[in-house]
């Protein structure tokens, strides 16, 4: 199971210790026990990675296109700009280096922004959290759905 939150992690953590451990059982009731069963098989994982071998697939999302998530964004925001731009990569698996060849855009949409490299990983973390794309480790992203022209 994949946390990405520290206080399930500790609930999760002090779970186990508390059951794995016969000295500590006797301080617990069941009550506390069924209730602790309860939470945690009612947390959702906020992210779960997808294997991958070293061919990557196609895009898990193959029938969402630009035209389906770029009305979603109501706003030139620097996610609308990001997404645009990842729109843009000629294949579906990159790297934050695949940026370097943008960056004169993202400079002139956002010039006053002094920190560009911190902004891209903030907003790769923020299109990964929607569901727009996928962190595959070994500083490899992927797009999670199909880029058709759009705007």
């Amino acid at each position: 199971m994949y946390i990405d939150n520290e206080l399930v992690f500790d609930i999760d953590k002090d779970y186990h210790e508390l059951t794995e451990n016969d000295d500590l059982i006797r301080i617990v009731s069941l009550k506390n026990l069924d209730d602790i069963e309860i939470i945690k098989k009612n947390i959702k994982p906020v992210y779960t990675p997808k294997q991958k071998s070293l061919e990557f697939d196609k895009p898990i999302h193959s029938t969402i296109t630009t035209e389906d998530i770029i009305p979603l964004f109501k706003e030139n925001t620097w996610r609308k700009l990001m997404f645009k731009v990842i729109d843009q990569f000629d294949e579906d698996v990159f790297t934050k280096e695949t940026f370097n060849e943008y960056k004169g855009k993202i400079h002139k949409a956002y010039p006053l922004n002094k920190h560009p490299d911190d902004k891209i990983r903030q907003i790769l973390q923020q299109l990964r959290n929607l569901g727009l794309v996928a962190f595959l480790g070994n500083r490899f992203y992927e797009r999670l759905w199909t880029p058709t022209e759009f705007y």
